[in-house]
C-alpha cells in the first residue's frame, strides 16, 4: 500500500461508522497535508514566502509525518477499544480499524 488509498478509505468508513468522533480525522488530515504540499510544489514551483517554507518543511519531514500518522492509527485502535467499554465507539468501527492495522502490518513491515 505505497499510496495508502485503501487505508484512507477504511478510515473514512470507520469515521462514518462511528459516533462522530473527530479524532479519527487526524490521520486523514496528515495525509492530506502531505499530498497538498506535494501538489502545490508541482503546481507552483516558484512560490515564495510562508507557503514555500511550509511546503519545504512538510516535504523534508515527510517520513516523520508518515510515521506519526501510523502511530496515531494504532492509538486510534486502542481508543476505539476503550470507547467500546465506555460507549463512545461501536463494534463495527473497532473491527474495521483492527482489519486495517493487521492488513497494514502485513504489507508494511516498518510499521
Amino acid at each position: 500500500m505505497p499510496n495508502e488509498f485503501l487505508g484512507n478509505t477504511l478510515f473514512l468508513v470507520a469515521l462514518f461508522g462511528g459516533k462522530g468522533s473527530l479524532v479519527y480525522q487526524l490521520p486523514l488530515a496528515l495525509h492530506f497535508l502531505i499530498g497538498a504540499c506535494e501538489f502545490w510544489v508541482r503546481l507552483n514551483p516558484s512560490a515564495g514566502g510562508f507557503v514555500k517554507k511550509l511546503t519545504d518543511t512538510v516535504r523534508t519531514n515527510r517520513n516523520v509525518i508518515l510515521v506519526s500518522k501510523q502511530k496515531i492509527e494504532v492509538y486510534l485502535f486502542l481508543y476505539s477499544i476503550f470507547g467500546l467499554l465506555i460507549g463512545s465507539s461501536n463494534f463495527m468501527q473497532t473491527i474495521i480499524l483492527f482489519q486495517f492495522l493487521t492488513l497494514k502490518s502485513k504489507t508494511n513491515p516498518t510499521m
